[in-house]
C-alpha cells in the first residue's frame, strides 16, 4: 500500500498529537499545586491531597510535642510556610547543600521548611529541621553538637494516634557508631560553622552520630537525664563543656565519652512518651489549588532568602510586577528583597505602593516603620503606621516604644506618655528605653518627680556605661530642678560648675525637646556638630544625635544666635564639614519640615 506525501504529512500530525496528549496528562497532574491551611502551617506543594494532609499532619503533631513539653512559651508568630516538591529535579534549584532531603530558612516575614518531597521516610529530615526552628525562636544558643544533637533526637519522634514516642534508635547514626572511629570529645565539643566536620560529608556522618548518641543520654537516661536542663543551660549561656561537666556532673570528658559508648553498645536505649491531642482543625486542613501566579510568587519568595539565587528572585518578581503592578504581595517581597540588599530606598518604595494598595499586616507595617525613621516622612507617616500595627497587636511592645520615640522627636508628649501608659508588662529587654522615654515624657510635661522615678529605674536596667552616664546626668539634672539650693551648695563657683546649675541640660541621651530650666522656655538638644551646610535657601547646621540627623537653620541674623561656651575657645563655624564637637542647641520649631526649628542658643 502506497501513501502519499500528504497522507504521511497528516499520519506523523497525528502520532505527535496523540504522543502530546498521552505525556500532557501526568506532567498537567504532577504540575499541579495545591495549598493545605491549619492554624499553624500552610504547605505548598505538587504533591497529591492525601500525602500532603499525612505529611501536615505530622507536623501538627510535632508542634505540639514541642508546646506541651518546653519550659517555654513557643514565641511562634503567624504560619511557617511548607514548600514540598515531588522531585529531586525540581527541588535542586531551591537546596541549600546537597544530599539534604529538607531545610530550614527564615525570611523577614515567615519561616520556610522545604522538602525534597514527601515520602515518609523524608518526615524525619523535616522534623530535624522544625526543631532547629524551634530553637531559632526561643533564642537559645547552644553549641553546635548539641543544636544538632536535639534535631536528631527529636527527628524520632513517632506519632501513633493520641500518642508520640521520642528516643527510638536512629539505624543510620547506630551504624555510624558501631563502625566508624570516633571523634575526639573536646575536638566535637568545639566544632563550629566552618569546621570540616560540620561541611565535609565523610567527616559529618561521625559528627552527626555522637551529638545524636551523647544528646540523647544526656536527655533520656537516668543517670544524665535529671540535670541536663542545668547543663543546656550552661553551654547555652557559654560555659565550656568540659567545665560544665565537672560542675554538674563531676565527669571529665573522657569519662563523658567512655558513659556513651556503653549507653550506645547497651541492649536497650529509654525512648519518652508523651500524649498528642490535636483539634479538628489541626487534622483536616483548608485545601486550595493554587493559580499559576501564586505559586510562582512563593517559589519566587523563597529564592529570595539565599544571596546566590536573589538575582534570579529579582527577575521573577519583577515579571509578577508587570502583570499585577498593585500586587501587595508582589511589593512586599520586592521591599523585603531591597533591603536584603540594603537598597533602603528602593524599599521604602515598595513598601509605600504595598500600604497605597491597602497593606494590613502589622509586621510588614512595623518594618515599614523603621525604615523611615529619619526621613522628612517620619512624623506623619510612622505614627499612622503603627497606629495600625497597635490596633492588631495591643501587645506589641517594639511597635509601642518605636511609636513613642516618633513622638517624643515630635515634642507630642502627652501622646507619647499615653502609649507608654498601656504597657501592662516590660522585659528587661526593653525596660531601659521604656523607662528612658517615661522620664523624658514627664520632664517635659514639667512632672519632675514622676521623671525622678522613672530615671532611677531605667538606671536599674542599664547595660552600657553610655546608658548609665545618660541616666545618672538625667538625675543630676532633676535633682538641680528640684532642689537648686541644695546643688548650690554643694558646687564650686567654677564657671562650669556655674554652668550646669543654671542650665541643667537636656534629659542626656533622649530625644530632641526637653525644656530648659533657665529663662528661656525653648526645646534644646544635644549632639555632634557634622556640618554647615550653605549650598541652600538658609544656612542649616547638621546635628547627629542618637536618632540620627537633625538640621537647624540659622535666623536671618546670625548675631541672634546666643553662644554659651562656659570659658572654652570659641567655635568656629564655617561652610562644610564641621570637626565633631559636643554641642547643644536651644531652637524655636518652626512648621518648617525641612527643619527641626530656628537657633536660638547654641552651648559648648
Amino acid at each position: 500500500m502506497r501513501i502519499s506525501s500528504n497522507q504521511k504529512w497528516l499520519s506523523i500530525v497525528l502520532f505527535l498529537t496523540l504522543l502530546c496528549l498521552c505525556l500532557g496528562t501526568p506532567v498537567q497532574a504532577r504540575q499541579r499545586w495545591i495549598r493545605l491551611t491549619t492554624d499553624h502551617f500552610e504547605m505548598y506543594t505538587d504533591n497529591g491531597e492525601k500525602q500532603a494532609t499525612n505529611a501536615l499532619q505530622v507536623f501538627e503533631q510535632v508542634r505540639y510535642f514541642f508546646l506541651n513539653s518546653s519550659k517555654h512559651p513557643l514565641p511562634l508568630e503567624g504560619k511557617v510556610r511548607i514548600v514540598a516538591f515531588s522531585s529531586e529535579n525540581d527541588y535542586k534549584p531551591y537546596r541549600l547543600n546537597a544530599g539534604a532531603f529538607a531545610f530550614f530558612v527564615p525570611s523577614h516575614e515567615r519561616d520556610y521548611i522545604v522538602m525534597q518531597d514527601l515520602q515518609s521516610e523524608h518526615h524525619q529530615t523535616a522534623v530535624h529541621e522544625y526543631t532547629h526552628l524551634i530553637v531559632s525562636h526561643l533564642k537559645l544558643d547552644p553549641p553546635i553538637w548539641l543544636n544538632e544533637g536535639l534535631a536528631e533526637l527529636y527527628s524520632s519522634l513517632e506519632p501513633s494516634g493520641k500518642k508520640a514516642m521520642v528516643g527510638r534508635a536512629l539505624p543510620g547514626r547506630a551504624e555510624t557508631l558501631l563502625t566508624k572511629s570516633w571523634m575526639d570529645w573536646n575536638v566535637l565539643f568545639q566544632v563550629d560553622h566552618g569546621s570540616p566536620y560540620y561541611n565535609v560529608p565523610d567527616k559529618m556522618e561521625i559528627f552527626y552520630a555522637q551529638s545524636w548518641a551523647a544528646t540523647h543520654m544526656l536527655a533520656l537516661s537516668s543517670g544524665y537525664q535529671p540535670n541536663f536542663s542545668r547543663l543546656f543551660a550552661a553551654v547555652s549561656g557559654g560555659m565550656p563543656m568540659a567545665e560544665a561537666l565537672q560542675k554538674i556532673y563531676g565527669k571529665s570528658p573522657a569519662e563523658f565519652g567512655a558513659d556513651v559508648q556503653k549507653y550506645v553498645h547497651q541492649n536497650t536505649i529509654r525512648a519518652a512518651v508523651y500524649d498528642v491531642t490535636l483539634s479538628k482543625s489541626d487534622l483536616n486542613p483548608d485545601v486550595e489549588e493554587l493559580s499559576a501566579f501564586d505559586k510562582e510568587l512563593a517559589l519566587a519568595e523563597l529564592l529570595s532568602t539565599k544571596r546566590e539565587t536573589a538575582p534570579e528572585a529579582r527577575r521573577r518578581l519583577m515579571a509578577l510586577e508587570q502583570q499585577s503592578p498593585r500586587s501587595v504581595e508582589v511589593q512586599v517581597s520586592l521591599g523585603y528583597l531591597a533591603w536584603q540588599e540594603n537598597d533602603i530606598e528602593d524599599s521604602r518604595k515598595h513598601f509605600g505602593i504595598a500600604t497605597d494598595a491597602g497593606l494590613k499586616r502589622p509586621k510588614v507595617l512595623y518594618d515599614y516603620a523603621l525604615l523611615l525613621q529619619g526621613t522628612s516622612r517620619s512624623a506623619d507617616v510612622i505614627p499612622n503606621l503603627l497606629s495600625q500595627v497597635l490596633a492588631a497587636q495591643p501587645e506589641n511592645v517594639d511597635a509601642r516604644l518605636l511609636l513613642a520615640g516618633t513622638l517624643l522627636h515630635g515634642q507630642r508628649y502627652g501622646a507619647a506618655l499615653s502609649y507608654l501608659a498601656q504597657v501592662q508588662k516590660v522585659s528587661p529587654e526593653h525596660a531601659f528605653d521604656y523607662f528612658g522615654m517615661l522620664a523624658n515624657a514627664r520632664v517635659n510635661l514639667h512632672d519632675l518627680n514622676g521623671a525622678k522615678s522613672d530615671a532611677q529605674r531605667a538606671l536599674e536596667y542599664a547595660k552600657t556605661d553610655a546608658q548609665k552616664q545618660d541616666m545618672q546626668q538625667l538625675l543630676v539634672w532633676l535633682e538641680a530642678a528640684v532642689h537648686p539650693a541644695a546643688v548650690q551648695r554643694l558646687s564650686n563657683p567654677s564657671a562650669a560648675s556655674v554652668r550646669e546649675i543654671e542650665e541643667p541640660a537636656r534629659a542626656p541621651g533622649q530625644h530632641a525637646g526637653v525644656m530648659l530650666a533657665g529663662n528661656q522656655k525653648l526645646p534644646r538638644v544635644k549632639g555632634v556638630m557634622k556640618a554647615l551646610e550653605c549650598g541652600t535657601a538658609q544656612i542649616r547646621l547638621r546635628l547627629h544625635v542618637d536618632t540620627g540627623d537633625l538640621l537647624f537653620a540659622l535666623p536671618e541674623d546670625p548675631k541672634d544666635v546666643l553662644i554659651r561656651n562656659a570659658g572654652k575657645p570659641e567655635i568656629q563655624l564655617v561652610c562644610g564639614a564641621l570637626r565633631s564637637e559636643a554641642l547643644t542647641v536651644v531652637y524655636k520649631p518652626t512648621a518648617n519640615t525641612q527643619t527641626a526649628g530656628v537657633i536660638a542658643e547654641l552651648v559648648y
